[in-house]
């Protein structure tokens, strides 16, 4: 299919919980800085102006890459591709050259797969510690969830930035300075790599603040502007 990630920006999102959300999140702030965007995940795949069915979050590799070979022939720029443990372990996602990997969270899933939490963790981690750092792309980024303890697990790698994101100032480079939360949504003042940015978002409770200090952190890796950053998190209903 001719290696079509290389011609991608290509964002993984990986986490026991929040990858959906996240990645309609980071669509949204790529759709709000005008980029033609594809999302592949539990929901549907998207790409192109048209929807497939998901019968799986991360498809097969031949179907991935086929996909991703359709759409920079549809024109699109940027994908946001949720990454689940099943496809880590089974290699679905090898061979793609990623961007930007996002870690959400660890929790107790798909213990009847991987055996053991540790298993489990590990298998997570390889987006982080064997695909990123041989991705061909000329800037790599990870965006970490430092609330997390599998998170505080994960180390920096050689060439690859790291933003790391949390509730309070130990989270690192993208945190919480004041926060409000009720029944409307969420109102936030968060310090961020470009410097303080308001934030209001209709959506509800603490993990989906967690959840947009995620995507916050991928679209100061991916340079979006902070106009894009405040539009996108505020249109996503």
């Amino acid at each position: 299919f001719g290696d079509p990630s290389r011609e991608l920006t290509v964002v993984g999102i990986t986490g026991t919980n929040g990858k959906t959300t996240c990645s309609y999140l980071i669509e949204s702030l790529l759709q709000a800085e005008g980029k033609s965007t594809a999302v592949i995940g539990t929901i549907a795949y998207r790409y192109g102006g048209k929807m497939f069915p998901a019968p799986i979050t991360t498809p097969e590799s031949l179907d991935l890459q086929r996909m991703m070979s359709e759409m920079v022939r549809a024109g699109v720029t940027h994908l946001v591709l949720e990454v689940s443990s099943h496809a880590l372990s089974m290699k679905r996602v090898d061979g793609c050259h990623f961007d930007v990997a996002l870690f959400t969270n660890l929790g107790r899933d798909h213990l009847d797969y991987h055996g053991t939490l540790e298993a489990y963790a590990q298998t997570k981690k390889r987006l982080f510690d064997t695909l990123l750092p041989v991705s061909a792309k000329e800037e790599r980024f990870q965006v970490i969830n430092q609330d997390d303890p599998l998170g505080q697990d994960i180390p920096d790698y050689e060439g690859v930035t790291t933003y790391r994101y949390g509730f309070t100032e130990e989270g690192g480079d993208i945190h919480v300075q004041s926060m409000t939360m009720d029944e409307t949504g969420i109102r936030a003042r968060l310090s961020t790599p470009i410097g303080p940015l308001s934030v209001e978002s209709p959506l509800l409770g603490r993990h989906n603040l967690s959840n947009i200090l995620g995507a916050i952190g991928v679209g100061c890796a991916l340079g979006l502007s902070r106009d894009a950053l405040r539009e996108g998190i505020r249109r996503l209903e």
